[in-house]
């Protein structure tokens, strides 16, 4: 009789924080900024409620796709559909802590080049 392998350890950093907001609230949220509400318009909100929600995911695969919908133009597109601003979209994924991204640093002040041989003032 062979005794059970010992079961992984979880790896460190793999719990994320929990996001600050439901997303049943984040779906009200989005539906009422929809410009004309329907069915398909419904749907729509659904699909970006399931990419906000996936960016929150722990596998690894699953919040990286996550995170290019997020990034990329076919946010755009189906936000447009039904009438939302994408940054709004991602404003909330954001606040709501669904969608951890890097702060953004501002860019570095243009400095001079200092001058190598300041003896050469006359």
């Amino acid at each position: 009789m062979h005794a059970l392998p010992p079961r992984p350890m979880p790896r460190i950093g793999a719990h994320r924080p929990r996001p600050l907001v439901g997303m049943r609230a984040i779906e009200r949220l989005l539906r009422r900024h929809v410009v004309a509400p329907s069915p398909e318009a419904h749907l729509v909100v659904a699909v970006l409620c399931q990419a906000i929600a996936d960016a929150a995911s722990l596998n690894r695969d699953t919040r990286r796709c996550a995170h290019r919908f997020l990034r990329g133009d076919d946010l755009d597109t189906l936000a447009c559909l039904v009438g939302l601003h994408p940054d709004f979209v991602r404003e909330v994924a954001r606040r709501a802590g669904y969608w951890a991204t890097p702060p953004v640093q501002p860019p570095a002040p243009f400095l001079p080049p200092k001058n190598r041989y300041p003896y050469d003032r006359f």
